[in-house]
């Protein structure tokens, strides 16, 4: 069997990539092809772990005829009027009779009308639409006005990823992750401050990269740790998914990496959430495994006074916080992999 992972985006995001392994781990395919904008080398590397990978350019249609199955998996965002370029393929898959599937989307952005009744036909004929919080679900069902059973708000397939050992960490450490590509000075001078905080006050803090590749969170966790009075440590190689959920193991977490936040809940670890580039994914996330803090930090506008004490807080409060993650996180990780048994309930 033949799968299609379209709309995929490959940049070394240890989240989107974990997805597409999960998935594929899950559905077996004889042969995985991924249309991507471009082939990011250890993207592929972790897929080709699984099944034989072949990448090809977005929208590509000659694949289309001898795939069993079309997934439209994530990675790039279903984001306002570009929908329907990724709508009319879909369709095309549709119309040459093959099962297809929307996974972990996040939907967002306004569309013309012509953009919204092309959605609703392809969304209402596709077999499973996954949204990944309630705005995109709303979108999906309220604004495009895609109706069904069909259609569902589960979470983001990374909660079924099992964590893996990592060694050599310092037990209960504060972890720090920052979407290293989008950060402006301004910003890790401010994370630099709040390093040096939590070493006097708390524990000993580890940069981790969620992102490698062409967004390598490394580089700027280097240049965080040069402008820090005190010592920390900064992650030198490229862990995978699983290895970044068994490095949040114990301490807390402080990130504005979505994906590194779905992983400290993964592993039942308290954490500081910081607004990522969409704003609603973060609030949504923690709704979806009801966190026990709403506060999420700009990071446009940090105030690291204000970060500092609340992150205090979550330090103080963290074993109270893991225990109530641990009653409600089971069931979040039961919701991410029914996806996997509707798909393959479809495909037999």
């Amino acid at each position: 069997m033949n799968i299609l992972f379209t709309h995929c985006w490959q940049t070394g995001n240890t989240g989107d990539v974990a997805i597409w392994k999960s998935m594929a781990e899950h559905l077996k395919p004889d042969e995985l092809t991924i249309c991507s904008q471009q082939t990011e080398q250890w993207d592929v590397d972790q897929l080709n772990q699984v099944v034989k990978t072949k990448v090809v350019p977005l929208l590509t249609t000659d694949v289309l005829v001898n795939m069993a199955v079309v997934i439209n998996q994530g990675g790039g965002y279903m984001n306002g009027n570009v929908m329907r370029e990724h709508f009319l393929y879909m369709r095309m898959a549709q119309q040459l009779g093959k099962p297809t599937f929307f996974g972990s989307q996040t939907f967002l952005g306004k569309l013309n009308q012509e953009v919204k009744e092309l959605g609703r036909v392809v969304l209402n004929n596709a077999n499973l639409v996954v949204a990944r919080e309630e705005q995109s679900y709303k979108h999906i069902t309220e604004y495009i006005g895609a109706k069904g059973k069909h259609i569902k708000l589960l979470p983001d397939g990374v909660f079924t990823v099992k964590a893996k050992k990592y060694p050599n960490i310092p037990k209960n450490a504060v972890k720090i992750a920052i979407r290293g590509y989008l950060a402006d000075h301004r910003l890790l001078e401010e994370i630099a401050k709040l390093a040096d905080m939590v070493v006097d006050t708390m524990a000993p803090v580890v940069f981790i990269p969620v992102g490698h590749g062409s967004r390598d969170d490394r580089v700027q966790a280097k240049e965080i740790v040069k402008m820090m009075k005190q010592k920390a440590i900064v992650i030198q190689d490229r862990p995978d998914a699983g290895q970044l959920i068994g490095i949040l193991k114990d301490g807390i977490l402080i990130s504005n990496r979505y994906h590194g936040i779905v992983y400290s809940a993964s592993a039942c670890t308290p954490f500081v959430p910081m607004t990522p580039d969409i704003d609603y994914k973060m609030p949504g996330l923690l709704k979806m495994i009801d966190y026990p803090y709403s506060e999420i930090f700009n990071t446009k506008n940090i105030v690291v006074g204000e970060l500092y004490k609340h992150t205090l807080d979550v330090w103080k409060n963290r074993d109270r916080t893991r225990k109530k993650l641990e009653k409600t996180i089971p069931e979040v990780k039961r919701k991410a992999e029914s996806v996997y048994d509707e798909i393959i309930k479809t495909i037999r």
